[in-house]
């Protein structure tokens, strides 16, 4: 399993007594979510779900985003959409996410977008650094939020809110986050 020994590793875990701590490792590309990223956390999410010792999650991003989201250079690198969603409900890392029985804290900073905010919003709880910029870009480029982002959104925020984030893409800073009840 990733650890915080294993640099070359796309995330990172680390048991400090009862909390988890899972960090989003490819700073270089501001952690945008691929498959490889994908892999490692369904991994160590089963492995928080399944370690009984383990009372609280924090998922982080390290270097200067928490995470933008899903990377464009995979976009489309699957066989076929069958085997693509196939993969997906196998490795159901957002649904894991979501089942963990214990808390789980997103510490947010930097870029906070796309795929890597409805990964904020799959927590129970998000905490923003002063820098933080947030954005639900995907209707810009023709896409829904795919990582449960329109559900999440209006459960955190209610559907006005949900809907100006989602169908505008506008970009909102942590003090704006805080205003509408996302952090």
């Amino acid at each position: 399993m990733p650890s915080k020994t294993n640099g070359s590793s796309a995330v990172l875990y680390e048991k400090r007594g009862p909390v988890a701590w899972v960090t989003l490792n490819r700073p270089a590309q501001f952690n945008a979510y691929n498959m490889a990223m994908r892999d490692a956390l369904f991994q160590i999410l089963a492995a928080i779900h399944d370690d009984r010792d383990v009372r609280a999650m924090v998922l982080r991003g390290a270097g200067q985003a928490f995470s933008t989201g899903g990377d464009l250079a995979e976009f489309g690198m699957a066989p076929s959409p069958i085997v693509a969603r196939w993969v997906r409900f196998r490795r159901d890392v957002w649904g894991m996410l979501r089942a963990l029985p214990i808390p789980t804290i997103a510490a947010i900073h930097g870029y906070t977008v796309g795929g890597g905010l409805e990964m904020a919003l799959l927590c129970d709880f998000a905490i923003a650094a002063d820098d933080t910029r947030l954005s639900l870009p995907e209707t810009g480029a023709g896409m829904i939020p795919g990582v449960a982002g329109t559900q999440t959104a209006a459960r955190r925020l209610g559907l006005g809110r949900a809907l100006d984030l989602c169908l505008t893409g506008r970009w909102i800073d942590a003090q704006d986050a805080l205003l509408v009840g996302m952090v």
